[in-house]
Formats: structure tokens, C-alpha cells, sequence
């Protein structure tokens, strides 16, 4: 996982563009018409629900993330922007030296540009919803 997050990174391009597929302006999405992106331990999976879209410069996914799994989240463009709810079970997010946990029905929101990670230390899956927002540079 961390790979293609270093790749999205790498080509300043947001994650899910790498899996994005077609899309329509209205629409109910099918999580079984979409690519999720599993670890091979079983351990994590992300799926990108609402791809990068350029208009609104967000992409929107979901993630379990199982009991004693840690994914690393590579920093992000500048201005960058995340927002998480938790749904299931809880989350240690770590954000630069900071530790926050977030429990089911709460929420985090912290600049992505710097490292980041999200850890399960728990012993149910932890099911959440991740929002990224990339700020539009004017440089």
C-alpha cells in the first residue's frame, strides 16, 4: 500500500487516480464495481468510492483496517487536508508527533502534508471513511 501511495505521491497525482474508473454525474456505486486495493495479509482494504475528481479536488474512500495492522499514509501535496469517521471499532492516528484515537462515531480532521499513519490496535476491524482534500495550488 504504501508503494502506491509513494507512486500517486511520487507523480503528484491523488491515490485513487491510479485506480480510477469511469464514472457518472448521478448514480448509486456499487462496492462490487469497484477496485478495491487489499494488503497481502488481508490485514487492509481501501475502497475508492468517489475517485479523484478535479472539480472538486477530493477523493473519498473506504477502509478495514484489521487488528494490529498499521498502513502508512505518505504526506501529500501542501495544503492538504484529511477528514476521517470512524464506524467501526477505533483508530490511532498518528499525525507528525502527534497520537489521536478515534472511536466508532467520532472523527478526525489533520493536515496530510506531513507523515502520517492510521493503526489498529484493537482486536475487531476497524471500518472507516476517509475524505482527502488537495488544496488547489496557485503557484
Amino acid at each position: 500500500m504504501s508503494t502506491i501511495w509513494k507512486i500517486a505521491n511520487g507523480f503528484k497525482v491523488p491515490f485513487s487516480r491510479l485506480t480510477r474508473l469511469p464514472e457518472n454525474e448521478v448514480g448509486v456505486v456499487d462496492k462490487k464495481n469497484i477496485i478495491s486495493i487489499k494488503s497481502d495479509d488481508g490485514l487492509y482494504e481501501c475502497t475508492p468510492f468517489f475517485p479523484f475528481d478535479a472539480r472538486q479536488s477530493f477523493e473519498m474512500f473506504t477502509v478495514a483496517l484489521g487488528p494490529g495492522h498499521k498502513a502508512l499514509g505518505e504526506p501529500h501535496p501542501k495544503g492538504t487536508v484529511e477528514y476521517l469517521i470512524v464506524f467501526d471499532g477505533e483508530v490511532l492516528v498518528e499525525h507528525g508527533e502527534e497520537i489521536h484515537r478515534v472511536k466508532r462515531d467520532q472523527a478526525i480532521k489533520f493536515t496530510g502534508d506531513i507523515p502520517h499513519s492510521y493503526y489498529n490496535d484493537g482486536k475487531e476491524t476497524a471500518r472507516y471513511v476517509n475524505m482527502v482534500y488537495y488544496a488547489q495550488n496557485n503557484d
